[in-house]
């Protein structure tokens, strides 16, 4: 039996694969990898095989704020590589495509090839009600604008998509919500936000064992003995060069060592004046999970996989969302008792009062200690990979099957 994965060549969505690629290969089944070469290395570690995946052409629709960008590039992505993964598809003869929840031009290649397939969910699943009702969601749709130039690029996509492959048209929520019979959410039912929404079709199977095989070097010597603050947020995210000027100043008047990783705003306008003894790692050269295991509190927008590793590493977080789905995460985690909010702007004297309360918290580091025993006493890894493997003997649909307008969940 073969596997295809097909994903968004982001970390955050890759690394929670690769336990089940690993624990599938060794259950004798071949995994085939469509990806960039930057995640070659990590794949062919964990036992995939990997086929390499061409970049995207240039996306050229219009800008601004992700709620309402995003479908837009995800049908833009969509008109680009549905006939790439059907090619694939087409030589590798899957027994099922597991693609990721943002992955559009999987679930339409998989559904024109007849292919079963699953989602993979990195981040917080999400609904329509939720995309379209959840306050949270209504105030950044709010904040973003007029959204007729997203709604009508991507319109004009899914004509062009309809026009080569014959498939129903779909609005910009169907467009982000490629949902599949089964759902693997790559977060525990606890960190879920508005967790009763979802049915038996969403399986949240945590975190697994979350650590990568390929090394990353580091030099743990610079860190020393005082508590460490590690800040990231993420490769596709920048909170830009204000904050990392305010975060700079509040840490100088702290006793702690800070780590930060890379963003491009940090050298833009000009170099920021980092505390000494900061520690400055490359954009996706950090060791993330070892670095929480250090951590006395991580500084994040609080994507999916922030929110995993410091759930499962006990971390607690300083939170200053980036999009909406991280904001509902952090909603979830202060809930949990493990987490503050930062104000949208927040200047150094607020940063530096939130760091000091929350390494002075005993209280705080205790509640994440108890939520990470709980996670990873609730890791559902092993149903994922039966879904996978159950999904794999079922009949698969007939060759002549064409994509309908997917159901949502409600």
């Amino acid at each position: 039996m073969k596997a295809l994965f097909i994903n968004v060549s982001s970390v955050g969505h890759v690394v929670p694969t690769l336990g089940l690629v690993r624990a599938l290969v060794q259950r004798g089944i071949e995994v085939a990898y469509l990806e960039i070469d930057a995640h070659r290395a990590e794949l062919e570690a964990n036992g995939a095989r990997f086929v390499p995946f061409a970049p995207f052409s240039p996306y050229q629709g219009p800008q601004g704020a992700q709620i309402l960008a995003l479908p837009a590039v995800l049908a833009h992505c969509a008109v680009d590589a549905t006939q790439t993964v059907l090619d694939a598809i087409d030589a590798e003869r899957p027994d099922i495509v597991v693609h990721d929840l943002l992955c559009t031009w999987g679930r339409l290649a998989a559904d024109l090839a007849g292919v079963p397939r699953i989602a993979s969910v990195a981040s917080a699943a999400l609904t329509r009600d939720m995309l379209t009702r959840e306050p949270i969601a209504r105030a950044w749709r709010a904040a973003a604008g007029d959204p007729s130039a997203f709604d009508a690029f991507v319109a004009r996509c899914w004509d062009a998509i309809g026009r080569r492959y014959g498939c129903p048209p779909e609005d910009g929520v169907s467009t982000a919500l490629n949902t599949a019979p089964t759902n693997l959410v790559h977060l525990s039912r606890a960190l879920q936000p508005n967790a009763d929404a979802f049915g038996a079709d969403y399986l949240f199977c945590g975190s697994g064992e979350p650590r990568r095989l390929v090394a990353q070097d580091f030099d743990w010597s610079r860190v020393g003995a005082r508590p460490v603050v590690y800040a990231s947020f993420g490769t596709a995210h920048d909170p830009g060069h204000a904050f990392y000027a305010a975060l700079a100043r509040a840490m100088h008047d702290v006793d702690a060592t800070l780590v930060a990783v890379e963003s491009p705003s940090m050298t833009q306008p000009g170099p920021i004046a980092w505390p000494d003894g900061t520690i400055v790692c490359a954009n996706g050269a950090a060791p993330q999970l070892a670095l929480l295991e250090r951590a006395a509190l991580f500084v994040s927008h609080v994507g999916g996989g922030a929110v995993r590793e410091a759930a499962w590493t006990g971390t607690p977080m300083l939170g200053l969302p980036q999009t909406f789905e991280q904001d509902l995460l952090l909603q979830r985690l202060t809930e949990h008792g493990m987490a503050r909010r930062l104000s949208p702007e927040p200047d150094a004297g607020e940063i530096a009062a939130a760091v000091r309360a929350m390494l002075a918290d005993p209280a705080l580091r205790t509640r994440a200690a108890c939520l990470a025993m709980s996670e990873r006493a609730s890791n559902a890894q092993q149903q994922a990979l039966d879904a996978i493997v159950g999904a794999m003997r079922a009949r698969p649909p007939s060759p002549a099957a064409r994509p309908s307008p997917h159901a949502d969940a409600n």
